[in-house]
């Protein structure tokens, strides 16, 4: 992370902000995707929550506290404006309780992120999944957006740069939870792996950083990792990374 450098959500002018109901309309030099009402229900978004958070001491890495307000609660913020319907995939449900969101536990605790990933297909409703680790604290609508629209026809639509391929940030067809069955059937655990039997449209060079510089895939894995996000949290981003 390089703290020095303000963030700021690329090509923020003449872009247009609707409301929940009307959905997101997003204008750049990759094109327009428009999200109306029908969008709502047409796909579903997964927080995987299900990490142990062992480099961090066993904190639970959705509730870290970055600007003004949780990890959790900035995901939450985001995926309200894309869909009606989300889920938190989870070891441990208590955690979770009093959300307005569906909690699920993992149906396959011990099994990683393919089994949280696994979860969230079968419990998602509508065509497409939408999936965020619960430890990314610099996403924004633009970027989520086009990671819900790129990749017509594909199986997963998945970020890359320069530390490769973020399957736990990325969308998939729901149609591919019989691919993930079947790996953690014949004992496959890596997410990365069942990529490699997919149709993966991959978002990376100009088509990625047309949405913001490289903390925007920032994960949380370490108090260093921790420290540095808050560092480079900059003033003004809860609202920009609404837009």
């Amino acid at each position: 992370l390089r703290s020095e450098r303000r963030w700021r959500p690329a090509h923020t002018a003449g872009r247009t902000h609707a409301s929940r109901r009307r959905g997101v309309t997003r204008t750049g030099r990759h094109g327009v995707t428009t999200l109306g009402e029908h969008a709502l229900t047409m796909w579903t978004a997964a927080i995987l929550a299900g990490g142990s958070g062992r480099r961090l001491g066993g904190v639970d890495k959705s509730a870290l506290t970055i600007g003004d307000r949780t990890i959790l609660a900035h995901q939450l913020s985001l995926l309200t404006h894309l869909t009606e319907q989300i889920l938190i995939v989870t070891t441990d449900p208590a955690r979770f309780a009093g959300l307005p969101v569906r909690v699920v536990q993992d149906r396959l605790p011990g099994s990683g992120p393919l089994g949280a990933l696994q979860t969230a297909l079968h419990e998602a409703g509508g065509d497409r999944l939408l999936v965020t680790a619960c430890d990314m604290p610099f996403l924004t609508i633009r970027f989520l957006t086009h990671l819900l629209t790129a990749g017509e026809g594909a199986d997963a639509t998945v970020p890359r740069d320069a530390r490769g391929r973020h399957p736990l940030c990325a969308s998939y067809a729901t149609r591919v939870s019989g691919s993930v069955d079947r790996a953690l059937a014949a004992g496959e655990r890596s997410v990365r792996a069942v990529l490699d039997g997919l149709r993966v449209h991959e978002v990376h060079g100009e088509e990625l950083t047309a949405f913001g510089d490289d903390r925007l895939l920032t994960n949380i894995n370490t108090p260093e990792d921790y420290t540095a996000a808050r560092a480079a949290w900059p003033a003004g981003f809860a609202v920009d990374c609404a837009r």
